[in-house]
């Protein structure tokens, strides 16, 4: 039974959608961020081994000359005992020189890492490009390669005494003849012969450029040198923003994740307290209008709520109020409806429904328990739900269904005999009429003879009544008059009620009744010789009254001041040939019955020794029975 919209998946969508886009949105910008940060930082590391290679070949230009080594080996000594200084520090982890074609002169390493040789294709990059950049790991630590062209000073003709010096002039070739001279003077001032001083030496004019003199001055390639530069120092600040940054994503990302958390489980909590409230508001209503009764008993047995069908129940069984009903012993209740009867058990296995009648009223009892199964003790005794269903309908149905049945199986034998005992009864009643004629006047002759007529003209209106009961029959309802109606039924009844000295009043609530008028005169008939019957010899009196005790009902009441009925005969009264009269066939009131069941109404008796009999008639004000009344008894 879904008594509720499922919405919970409705906000999920939006809000999962919304921290993805988050999520999207937030690792975009920190990637963005990242990659503008590594590009600053390759950056400054560019930056920084250039000018620390920079500053070591100016260190190390100044040191050859101020060393003036007079051997390529004094040299490549010097250079190598600088190499181990500067590689001494932390951030250059790699220093090396390299000839003009990568063959490796100078390497220095504090990690152990091998000398090797340029290959061919770097030479060619860096003739080229003059620089180049490579990212390496060596012994567990990351560098940065910086190869480029050496310092010019650094180079043969100033480039130091790392390699044979080649004649500055092609063989044969003049040598570089100067400036013609002035007449009469010099251009420069005579100054004397240099000293034969290293190679590495700059000289005292730098030679002119090869191109102003082609073909006669040959361009010397320039050697390499390589920087190693540690980037622990420089990657480990990177990190750490990488890290942060990471890190600042992922709170944000999961600040967004339990906010989403929140939300959602905020929505689902609204959502399921309004189901419940729609479920509570339900629920109260389906036991506020549902027909049975409910009734909840506590561990110790007692009433702790109860629905209204429950309620007005029990209020036409004990007589009770509501507030006397709650917190009442279910045990005392059933006690007072019904002395002597057990009450239902307060254990699980009372799953049958029982019946309990009081006061006209039928009920079905079921007792529901509503915990697990208890132990054994009365303290474990589980709390249980009594379900109560009103059958005093049905009850008066399955008795009205027995009876008809009763009638049917009547009517057909009274059909069946009907033809063959009336045709010899008329030949017995008219020998017995012809015996007391001739007879007259003889004793006691002519009293057997009238005493046969009287039988045979009782037994005549037994079949007659038998016949009524067996043949369906189509009332024509119509407004009676009931004032005018009950002075006919004194005038037929005449003689009957003076014979009785008895004496009839009228207490018309309600003037007028819708009935069938010969079938209401029959049953009053009845009726009202029935009270005759009853009535003490002087004294007597019969009471017709109407009234409407609810809409659309009328109720016609005869009610008398006889001898009453004994309360076992009392549940027997509307038994056809069930009578207590000398006299009587049993079938009067079996009559007035079945005229009430063709009305759509309704037949009450109410009596007690010496106290009188009352008799009430229910009648549908408006009802129109005749088809209806007519299914009814042919069923």
């Amino acid at each position: 039974m879904n008594i509720g919209i499922s919405r919970e998946s409705r906000p999920l969508l939006p809000a999962a959608l919304a921290l993805v886009l988050l999520g999207a949105s937030l690792v975009y910008l920190t990637w963005r961020n990242l990659e503008s940060q590594r590009a600053l930082i390759d950056n400054h590391i560019r930056l920084s081994a250039k000018g620390t290679l920079r500053g070591i070949q100016t260190s190390l230009t100044r040191a050859i000359m101020r060393a003036r080594p007079d051997s390529p080996e004094a040299a490549r000594a010097l250079v190598g005992d600088y190499f181990k200084e500067m590689t001494s520090i932390h951030e250059v982890a790699l220093l090396a020189l390299y000839d003009e074609t990568g063959r490796n002169i100078v390497f220095s390493s504090p990690q152990g890492v091998p000398a090797f040789d340029l290959p061919p294709d770097i030479v060619e990059r860096l003739e080229t490009d003059g620089e180049w950049f490579v990212t390496q790991a060596y012994a567990d630590q990351k560098l940065l390669l910086y190869f480029t062209q050496a310092h010019p000073d650094l180079e043969p003709d100033a480039r130091g005494p790392f390699f044979p010096l080649p004649p500055p002039f092609p063989p044969g070739m003049p040598p570089f003849p100067g400036p013609p001279p002035m007449p009469g003077s010099s251009l420069f001032p005579a100054k004397p012969t240099l000293p034969n001083l290293p190679s590495f030496q700059a000289p005292s004019m730098p030679p002119p450029p090869f191109f102003a003199f082609p073909g006669h001055f040959i361009p010397r390639p320039r050697p390499f040198i390589l920087l190693g530069l540690n980037l622990e120092d420089y990657e480990g600040p990177y990190f750490d923003v990488r890290r942060a940054a990471i890190l600042q994503a992922g709170y944000v990302l999961a600040v967004a994740a339990f906010s989403l958390v929140l939300v959602v489980a905020a929505t689902r909590r609204r959502e399921q307290g309004r189901r419940l409230t729609q479920l509570e508001s339900f629920h109260s209503r389906l036991l506020d209008h549902m027909p049975d009764g409910l009734v909840t008993l506590d561990a110790t047995g007692r009433i702790t709520a109860f629905n209204p069908a429950a309620q007005e129940l029990l209020a036409q069984m004990t007589g009770r109020a509501s507030g006397d009903i709650m917190g009442a012993a279910w045990a005392d209740i059933v006690e007072s409806a019904q002395p002597g009867q057990p009450p239902l058990s307060t254990g699980p296995s009372d799953d049958a429904w029982r019946l309990l009648e009081h006061g006209g009223l039928s009920l079905e009892l079921r007792g529901v328990p509503v915990g697990p199964a208890p132990e054994t003790g009365p303290q474990n005794t589980p709390e249980k739900l009594i379900l109560l269903r009103d059958r005093t309908r049905i009850r008066r149905l399955e008795r009205d269904l027995a009876e008809a049945t009763k009638l049917a199986a009547i009517g057909r034998l009274a059909a069946g005999v009907a033809h063959e005992i009336r045709n010899p009864l008329s030949s017995l009643r008219g020998f017995a009429q012809f015996f007391a004629s001739k007879l007259k006047g003889r004793e006691p002759e002519e009293t057997y003879a009238l005493t046969m007529v009287h039988e045979a003209d009782r037994l005549n209106r037994v079949v007659a009544d038998l016949l009524f009961l067996s043949r369906p029959r189509q009332l024509s309802p119509e407004p009676v008059d009931l004032p005018t109606f009950a002075r006919d039924l004194a005038q037929i009844l005449r003689f009957d009620i003076e014979h009785k000295h008895a004496a009839i009043s009228t207490d018309f609530s309600v003037a007028t009744i819708v009935a069938d008028l010969d079938a209401l005169k029959q049953a009053l008939i009845n009726l009202i010789l029935n009270s005759l019957a009853a009535l003490p010899e002087t004294g007597g009196t019969i009471t017709l009254e109407s009234a409407a005790p609810a809409p659309g009902r009328v109720t016609l009441t005869v009610a008398d001041n006889g001898c009453g009925i004994e309360p076992e005969d009392l549940q027997k009264v509307l038994e056809p040939f069930h009578t207590t009269k000398k006299h009587g066939s049993g079938l009067g009131l079996a009559i007035v019955h079945k005229i009430m069941r063709d009305h759509g109404g309704s037949l009450s008796i109410s009596s007690a020794p010496g106290q009188g009999t009352r008799v009430e008639l229910t009648f549908p004000d408006d009802a129109e029975p005749g088809a209806q009344n007519l299914e009814q008894t042919n069923a």
